[in-house]
């Protein structure tokens, strides 16, 4: 089997709860917030490069949170010619995963490109200098006019291999080498030393897009399996509250001790789950399970209708919320398909703009609905309700969407929704 094969097979079979976890030193680079070196416990989701964070230091102000992901910038490593490899944050599983998507169609659509074009310039500029007019006052300075032009959108390069090929470049402007001597007989040598460099960076870019690839993949594959359990356990929660469910007429006590049972069982793996935006949530909601469990055993024990009935208040509240929190993988989606038309500066068209307008508009339906049980509202005495301040967002993007004439205001629809996928 290749490595890809196995490394495809190995991710198929994700056990969120049975991660490799390690305790170790980062140097992490914050936008905005300068560098960091803090030692984490994290745990691995793609080897020395990919991190959960699991646990934190006691040391103040760091502004790390259980929950974010950790990726390692080569990249960034090298330009800062750093001795350890730097870690860039993301909030949560969602950005990590949009930006790590988001990557590899940009060096494909335009940082290959680019480098591409700088290697066919100098082969041009190349051809000029095997020629006659090369050597005369008029064809020098053509040729050097162009040879500077062709460096002027390189001018602030920073990777390692390109700034190799700059330096080359302009010295590569000059027929006359440093004896005041017309000898362009050493320019095609330069620019064989350019051509290397920029095919040495082009190697690097298609090895970055390949390893956001997989990072992406790695990624897409937990939120799907963190979904799924969210899924898993509104459907359990469901058959509970169903009329012919325990806390209906015809429960029993031994049906009631089984169902708290079942209910401790669940609770285990949310504690265990730490990836933002899920952990806070799923915090909440074991504890109000925990409780449910308790009240179910004590109620059992007595026919205690008024300790099913404060039990059935938690199981219902804990239902609730993991309803709630469905709503963030879909304003996700959106997110993602806007920010992809935004990345690739390509407008949606007016067909694309309306798919886009339906399914904003079913979530907002989605939020607005009432709960399955007692249609009332979801968030009913919740004690931080999110769903109205985010429905009032996704109502603006959904108005810059529908007026959307530029890339300006696809731009401003793309920043109504990370707002209204923050709350989560």
């Amino acid at each position: 089997m290749s490595k890809l094969g196995e490394r495809t097979g190995a991710l198929l079979n994700i056990n969120l709860r049975r991660l490799t976890h390690e305790c170790r030193s980062y140097r992490i680079r914050r936008e905005g917030k300068g560098e960091l070196n803090i030692t984490l416990e994290t745990s691995v989701l793609v080897a020395n490069s990919l991190y959960l964070v699991s646990g934190l230091p006691v040391v103040p102000d760091h502004g790390i949170k259980i929950g974010q992901v950790l990726v390692r910038n080569l990249e960034l490593t090298r330009r800062l010619l750093s001795e350890e490899e730097i870690f860039v944050v993301y909030d949560n599983l969602f950005d990590a995963w949009r930006a790590m998507r988001l990557l590899n169609p940009r060096y494909k659509a335009e940082e290959i490109p680019a480098v591409e074009a700088w290697r066919a310039e100098g082969d041009e500029l190349t051809k000029i200098t095997w020629t006659r007019e090369v050597r005369m006052v008029d064809g020098e300075l053509e040729y050097s006019a162009r040879a500077w032009r062709a460096i002027g959108p390189h001018k602030r390069v920073r990777n390692e291999n390109k700034l190799r090929a700059l330096k080359k470049s302009e010295e590569a402007t000059r027929v006359k080498d440093v004896r005041g001597k017309i000898n362009p007989g050493r320019l095609p040598l330069m620019y064989l030393t350019v051509d290397l460099a920029l095919w040495a960076r082009i190697q690097e870019a298609s090895n970055i897009g390949e390893r956001m690839d997989h990072r992406a993949m790695v990624l897409q594959l937990y939120i799907d399996a963190y979904t799924t359990a969210v899924s898993t356990t509104i459907n359990d929660l469901e058959q509970l509250l169903r009329p012919e469910g325990v806390f209906g007429e015809e429960r029993t006590p031994r049906k009631v001790r089984a169902a708290a049972a079942r209910i401790r069982m669940s609770v285990v793996p949310l504690y265990e789950l730490t990836a933002r935006p899920f952990v806070h949530v799923f915090n909440h909601v074991a504890e109000d399970l925990s409780q449910a469990a308790d009240l179910m055993d004590a109620a059992a024990d007595h026919r205690d209708a008024i300790k099913m009935s404060a039990a059935k208040s938690f199981v219902h509240r804990a239902y609730r919320s993991l309803a709630t929190l469905q709503k963030a993988r879909l304003v996700q989606e959106l997110l993602a398909t806007v920010s992809r038309h935004y990345h690739s500066k390509v407008l949606p068209t007016n067909e694309q703009r309306d798919e886009l307008l339906v399914f904003l508009n079913w979530i907002q339906s989605l939020i607005r609905g009432k709960d399955k049980f007692t249609r009332e509202p979801h968030e009913k005495d919740f004690q931080n309700p999110i769903l109205e301040k985010v429905d009032n967002l996704l109502e603006n993007a959904g108005l810059e969407l529908e007026n959307m004439n530029d890339r300006k205001d696809l731009a401003k629809a793309r920043k109504a929704l990370k707002a209204a996928l923050a709350p989560f």
